[in-house]
């Protein structure tokens, strides 16, 4: 039984290799999508600000399988990732093409490469390992977009009473909405939510609705608190309410809100810090405590 799993595990470490090894090949001798392509797919030849050094350093390898991954029928996919990018802040830096063939790259490359370091420093890892590596290389890329959405709705968040705060103030200092958004825009600290309702400005002065301008950001950040913001706001535009009522009653709440929060970070702090205790401080308690007996019923006085 044992013995059937390792040539099976050794046919898929060998199929993996050799597919990085095509693909580096293919790395090598094949072409960059033409300039037509680039702009069609939104990808163009300006300089990209990557967030991570290690995206940057393998983007030319996806720039070589590029070409193959356009043709692929993953329409779904692309929409999918497409809204995950915006998400995170990335709609202008990856195209959804691009993050596929970063997941390809890294799920051939990643075991190629420690392959290669497996016999070149004599780790002595099994050969069978190589179908792990093949996997995390697949979801490292999607894992590292959950954890930037994770950190730029945190981010979002933590402004969010200010931005609010400063809206109300424009407003009430005789300003329209579309006035304070500019103001937040001009007089803001520079941050996701700023840059957010930046988009939101040149949609409407392209001719979007402010609602549906409001709805596509809170759409893009994916946080409920926006979402309930956003739509709070436009139910007041379309009963005529006072915006500057709306936005005080809801800086209030936004401020309730994140004050209770913290009290519930608080509550949880008290239980984590058992385990530390546990674990660290105990023990060094016990040892000065105890120690001194124990030694002095080992040695004798």
């Amino acid at each position: 039984m044992s013995m059937g799993f390792d040539i099976i595990t050794l046919i898929i470490a060998g199929v993996l290799i050799s597919i990085a090894i095509f693909i580096l090949v293919k790395v090598i001798v094949g072409e960059e999508l033409s300039l037509d392509d680039q702009e069609r797919l939104g990808i163009g030849l300006i300089k990209k600000d990557f967030p991570s050094p290690l995206l940057k350093m393998t983007y030319p390898l996806v720039r070589r399988i590029l070409p193959s991954v356009t043709k692929w029928k993953i329409d779904s996919y692309r929409e999918k990732v497409r809204k995950k990018l915006s998400s995170a802040g990335l709609r202008e830096t990856f195209s959804p093409d691009e993050f596929y063939a970063y997941r390809v790259v890294f799920a051939f490359a990643l075991p190629f490469v420690v392959y290669v370091y497996n016999m070149i420093l004599g780790l002595g890892l099994p050969v069978f390992y190589t179908p792990l590596f093949a996997v995390f290389g697949w979801y490292y890329p999607q894992l590292w977009l959950g954890g930037v959405i994770t950190r730029r709705q945190d981010q979002v968040k933590r402004e969010m009473p200010f931005v609010v705060d400063l809206l109300t103030l424009c407003v009430e200092a005789g300003l329209d909405f579309n006035g304070a958004m500019g103001k937040v825009v001009e007089k803001g600290q520079p941050g996701p939510l700023r840059g957010e309702f930046e988009i939101v400005l040149k949609e409407i002065q392209l001719g979007a609705m402010r609602s549906e301008a409001l709805k596509s950001m809170a759409e893009r950040i994916g946080l409920k608190e926006i979402t309930s913001f956003v739509s709070v706001l436009v139910t007041a535009e379309r009963m005529g309410s006072p915006v500057g009522d709306v936005l005080r009653a809801q800086s209030d709440a936004i401020r309730h809100e994140r004050f209770m929060s913290a009290e519930a970070k608080a509550g949880k702090a008290a239980t984590k810090i058992l385990i530390p205790m546990a674990v660290f401080i105990l023990p060094a308690v016990f040892i000065v405590i105890f120690g001194p007996i124990i030694l002095k019923k080992v040695y004798g006085g």
